[in-house]
C-alpha cells in the first residue's frame, strides 16, 4: 500500500553565468548541467527543462509500466521508447508543449493481447502523464 501524499524535492542553484546545474535530492548523483536551448538563445551545453519534461513523461509512462507488469502477470524481454516534444504557439498564443510524441517497440510480449489492455492501464495510471496539459499520442509496436 503507497502512502500518499509523497513530497519529492529537489534544488537548484544558479549563477548569473550559463549553464547552471540542478541536483537531484536524495539521490547521491552528480549535478545535472542545465541550459537554456540554443533556440531560446542559449549554448545548449546542458540539459533543457524541455529534455527534463519529456524524459519526465516517458521515464514515468515505462515505470507505470514496471511496476504493472509483475502484479499483471505477463512479461516482455525489453522495450525501446522514443519521444518527440513539440513546442509551439496555443491558439491564445502562448508558447508552450503542445504535443509529446510516443513511440513504443515492445520486444517479446508475452501475451501481445493483453498486453494492449496493460498499455491503456498504464496510460490510465501514469502519474506525470496525467498531470500535464501537453496533449501525448503514443503509437506502440508490440513485437513478437
Amino acid at each position: 500500500m503507497i502512502n500518499y501524499p509523497i513530497t519529492f524535492k529537489q534544488t537548484v542553484s544558479a549563477q548569473s553565468t550559463k549553464p547552471w546545474k540542478a541536483e537531484l535530492l536524495g539521490k547521491n548523483l552528480n549535478f545535472l548541467p542545465v541550459d537554456i536551448p540554443r533556440e531560446f538563445g542559449g549554448t545548449n551545453i546542458g540539459y533543457a527543462p524541455e529534455d527534463f519534461f519529456a524524459a519526465a513523461i516517458m521515464n514515468c509512462f515505462v515505470a507505470t509500466l514496471q511496476y504493472l507488469i509483475p502484479r499483471s502477470g505477463l512479461s516482455f524481454d525489453s522495450l525501446q521508447m522514443q519521444g518527440s516534444l513539440i513546442v509551439d504557439r496555443s491558439d491564445d498564443g502562448k508558447v508552450d508543449m503542445e504535443v509529446m510524441q510516443l513511440d513504443l517497440k515492445l520486444f517479446a510480449p508475452s501475451d501481445p493481447e493483453r498486453f494492449v489492455n496493460l498499455i491503456q492501464e498504464v496510460k490510465a495510471n501514469c502519474l506525470i502523464w496525467n498531470s500535464v496539459k501537453t496533449k501525448i499520442e503514443l503509437n506502440y509496436e508490440l513485437l513478437c
